[in-house]
């Protein structure tokens, strides 16, 4: 970092989100000597490792080592002496307060960006303070670089035919416990992180578990006897499912839907939208490495939009971002840069 505050000319730089992606754009933008502004529509810093009945924090146990969940020069402490890597999501909350204090009094908390316009070559963004009820009226700030920071956790992404289901479902998103469904039947739809985790809890809580996924049928003789893999969900009625083999299921108490999430930015402008999500909510455009966007290359930043975001990757997308602002990156030009991401679309 040291070289790039050399190099950086002081920037305001304004920050939505105070989750991993946001804390570590606002440390890394302090330290190069930018103004830094960080909105938080929640009174905490953390994102999705702070547990409330709202945002979904389901498993107690992180499914990634903490040796790549930490930021360069901040170790994550042995907290417990027992020095394993897989660690409980009270720790890394924990640790993410410790990695946010150096930038706690620039954290607006309590306040929503609703818009983002670009005006005279600033970025205007306006921010309600829901703390207050008297006074509705917005505040406007306005940045010389803007870091997207709001994580993809948030909007459940769902099949086309959901609502054509009658009988009790939830998403991933709203799990809480494995004892809700105690000698039930519970199909889950998904074999990825949260399926499978979902999947660990429920098999030793409910009578039976559906997993519907095509990829997880080769792991079907790993699994415990009261779980069934069948073919993936194709379509639904009124009070069963049906599945890519036409066979149905109609013995089924509770859906647990882990089909992840679609990316959403609902401050951008719709009428003129800065931003795409294209592929089912699957990807975002125009933007170069999954980071800037190609047409605001030194100024507008998303960071943390892969599924699987490491700390450890966090903080390259930021230093990466931050050498961007700083006209600090060569072997590249605007017509590599578009060409980049059509051919990623493609």
């Amino acid at each position: 970092m040291e070289i790039l505050k050399s190099i950086s000319s002081k920037k305001k730089v304004g920050i939505i989100g105070a989750g991993p992606a946001g804390l570590c754009a606002a440390v890394r933008s302090q330290q190069c000597g930018h103004d830094v502004t960080v909105f938080e529509q929640t009174s905490k810093v953390g994102g999705i490792w702070v547990y409330t009945p709202e945002v979904n924090v389901h498993t107690s146990i992180t499914n990634i080592p903490k040796e790549i969940m930490q930021f360069g020069g901040f170790p994550f402490p042995d907290m417990d002496n027992s020095r394993r890597s897989f660690v409980p999501s009270e720790f890394v909350l924990k640790y993410l307060e410790e990695f946010a204090k150096p930038v706690l009094s620039n954290i607006l908390f309590c306040h929503k960006v609703v818009d983002v316009e670009r005006h005279e070559n600033l970025w205007q963004v306006q921010v309600h303070k829901l703390d207050d009820n008297q006074n509705p009226e917005l505040t406007t700030f306005k940045f010389d670089v803007l870091f997207v920071c709001n994580g993809h956790h948030s909007k459940p992404m769902m099949p086309e035919f959901y609502e054509k289901y009658h009988k009790p479902w939830i998403h991933s998103h709203d799990y809480r416990s494995a004892s809700k469904f105690n000698d039930q039947t519970v199909a889950i739809i998904g074999a990825s992180f949260s399926g499978m985790d979902i999947l660990d809890q429920l098999a030793r809580a409910a009578k039976k578990v559906y997993l519907l996924d095509d990829k997880a049928i080769k792991f079907d003789s790993l699994l415990p006897e009261n779980v069934l893999v069948k073919p993936r969900l194709k379509d639904a009625t009124p009070d069963s499912l049906i599945l890519s083999d036409d066979t149905s299921l109609s013995d089924i108490d509770t859906i647990i839907y882990c089909t992840g999430y679609v990316y959403n930015f609902p401050f951008f402008n719709s009428g003129n939208p800065l931003v795409e999500v294209l592929h089912n909510g699957k990807i975002v455009s125009k933007l170069f490495e999954h980071v800037a966007h190609v047409d605001y290359l030194n100024s507008l930043f998303f960071i943390g939009l892969h599924v699987t975001s490491t700390f450890f990757m966090i903080e390259y997308q930021v230093r990466f971002a931050l050498a961007l602002a700083a006209n600090y990156t060569k072997g590249f030009n605007e017509e590599d840069v578009k060409d980049w991401e059509q051919k990623r679309l493609e």
